[in-house]
């Protein structure tokens, strides 16, 4: 709206977008989510205060605790790094990419959840589309400066091989999911993973069971699942492993949890291998 001059016109997209969010987050999602745990975990920007009134005065007033505050860790800065490195950081020199990618760094780079700030994550997902187009707008701009029209296309097609040569170094960008694609350990199960597909298949189509994110696509096809650890106590099995994340919990949390349940005489331990742990509830038919 900038770029094109539509100040007002963005003006109120903004006011109609801060207000749906003050909406979403106080009403929508603890209406949603019986557990205020999770609703308060995604709104953690703790560095700007300690509740939004005051991260949003934060945020307006003292924009330099917010330009800090996304680069006060080595992991932020490698995620920086890592995400615009395989397209030779073109789209940082796209006003497009700057302004639509900024809300998405911002949610991402301020959390005090340390899984946000991580390459590996998901939570970058989001910027893959601007960081495309992006790439290609900065591309198109660059060719044009070349004097002979005869070698603007050449031109794009060399710094396109640069780009997907930098996508595939393995020794700059180790972690990148294109990278894993010519390892062979990306094509085998590890020792956990086969033993959480082993508890998986130990429980019943039909049974309730509360598990951790990364049984719950598995697990999904439902009519009764939880986000461990809710409802441990009503379901019929609870699923959990003990070396992946269990958000909202931190790992010590974790571990508590696996430590109670292994000793509640109700809760019986059908499978264990791994770190894996499956457990059957007594009391539940």
């Amino acid at each position: 709206m900038v770029i094109r001059k539509k100040i007002k016109l963005g003006l109120i997209t903004l006011l109609i977008a801060a207000g749906f969010f003050y909406l979403e987050s106080t009403y929508l999602m603890p209406w949603f989510q019986d557990n205020p745990a999770v609703v308060k975990n995604h709104i953690d920007f703790y560095a700007l205060g300690n509740n939004k009134g005051t991260m949003l005065i934060t945020g307006i007033t003292k924009p330099w605790i917010v330009l800090q505050t996304m680069v006060d860790a080595p992991e932020k800065i490698y995620t920086l790094i890592q995400t615009h490195l395989p397209f030779g950081f073109l789209p940082l020199f796209s006003p497009f990419y700057l302004l639509t990618a900024l809300p998405i760094w911002l949610e991402r780079l301020l959390s005090a959840t340390q899984a946000r700030w991580l390459f590996e994550q998901y939570y970058g997902i989001l910027l893959t589309p601007f960081l495309v187009i992006a790439t290609g707008q900065t591309l198109k701009a660059l060719s044009k400066r070349v004097t002979f029209k005869i070698w603007q296309l050449p031109s794009i097609i060399w710094m396109t091989l640069v780009i997907f040569f930098l996508s595939l170094t393995v020794a700059v960008i180790k972690h990148a999911p294109i990278t894993r694609l010519i390892h062979s350990t990306y094509y085998h199960i590890s020792t956990v993973e086969a033993s959480m597909n082993q508890a998986v298949s130990l429980i019943p189509p039909l049974s309730s069971v509360s598990a951790q994110q990364p049984f719950v696509s598995h697990l999904s096809g439902r009519s009764e699942i939880y986000w461990f650890p809710e409802h441990i106590n009503e379901v019929k099995y609870v699923l959990v492993v003990n070396s992946r994340p269990a958000t909202p919990l931190n790992d010590t949390e974790r571990g508590a949890y696996i430590t109670v349940l292994l000793k509640d005489k109700t809760k019986v331990l059908v499978y264990e291998n791994n770190g894996v742990y499956l457990f059957r509830n007594s009391q539940k038919k």
